[in-house]
């Protein structure tokens, strides 16, 4: 022990003859230091995509169960479905051969004989009430079928349309008398008329009774459109009208020309009461020459006669 102490002092007083220089350390550039700032960064993102990585495969093999469970699911139903459906074709089979062990059974065919001779019985008055409403609605364009005009003297038409609305009309109810249910735009067609004029005119008939009508939608078009047809069912009553009226008419004027005196100038312009030849002192209006009074009695008597003539018309 003694010996190593004086060696050690010895190391420690005296300089060692083999001894190797220390080398200096020389400080480190910072270009190197940025480099492995760099190496470092590097390592960092590839740990951090390494762990994204893996993220995404998790997430990836989760998506994938649940699509096998649905694809599971769905085979499920299916399998259920098609059982279903086996059973509904298996079930007449069955019925089938029920059937054909009851005909071997002549006991238990009786009663399922009575329930046929029932069903059938149920179906036979069904087919009744529906073939009693068919022929209920079916009656009913045969009762309008039935309707038919009613018989009439074309003289008296003309006569009565003539006097209500003129000669011009005369063509229109001719074609009416022809045909049933004549669209408005045929008989413009026809008689080569505005459609407005002929329209005026067909209220107008309708408005005295003389003719009819009825609205139908047209499919093409979608407007409405009136089917008309001659009615002559009131015209007796209208010429019965119109003879009262003229009658009236008549006993009117008689009345006045049995009342009054009339007077009148040489050229027969103006026929005018005593009264209004005071106002114009006995002086034509127009010619301005004198007015002299007149006989009336023949105007008297002419309207007497087709007072009893309208008078006849009316009582036949």
């Amino acid at each position: 022990m003694v010996k190593l102490i004086n060696k050690l002092v010895k190391a420690i007083k005296g300089k060692p003859k083999n001894r190797k220089a220390t080398p200096i350390k020389k400080p480190v550039s910072s270009s190197k230091n940025v480099k492995k700032t760099v190496s470092k960064n590097k390592e960092n993102k590839k740990k951090v995509v390494k762990k994204t990585s893996i993220k995404n495969t998790k997430v990836k093999k989760a998506k994938m169960i649940k699509k096998d469970n649905k694809m599971k699911i769905t085979k499920k139903k299916e399998t259920k479905s098609t059982k279903k459906i086996t059973i509904k074709k298996t079930k007449p089979i069955k019925k089938k051969i029920s059937v054909s062990k009851t005909k071997t059974k002549k006991k238990e065919v009786k009663p399922t004989i009575k329930k046929a001779e029932k069903t059938i019985a149920k179906k036979t008055e069904v087919v009744k009430k529906t073939n009693t409403k068919k022929a209920k609605v079916e009656k009913v364009p045969e009762v309008e079928e039935k309707k038919k005009r009613p018989k009439f003297s074309v003289k008296l038409l003309e006569e009565v349309v003539g006097e209500l609305f003129g000669e011009e009309v005369i063509p229109l109810i001719f074609r009416l008398k022809d045909g049933e249910n004549i669209s408005e735009f045929i008989l413009a067609n026809d008689l080569k008329w505005d459609i407005h004029q002929t329209r005026a005119i067909l209220y107008k008939l309708y408005e005295y009774g003389l003719a009819s009508f009825f609205r139908k939608k047209d499919k093409v078009k979608g407007w409405y459109v009136c089917y008309w047809d001659l009615d002559v069912t009131k015209l007796d009553h209208i010429n019965a009208k119109l003879q009262q009226e003229k009658i009236d008419k008549l006993k009117v004027r008689l009345q006045k020309e049995e009342a009054n005196n009339f007077y009148m100038c040489k050229h027969l312009c103006v026929r005018t009461t005593f009264d209004k030849a005071m106002d114009l002192e006995f002086k034509c209006p127009e010619c301005n020459e004198i007015m002299n009074p007149i006989d009336n009695k023949r105007t008297i008597e002419f309207l007497n006669e087709r007072l009893a003539e309208l008078k006849k018309e009316a009582s036949a």
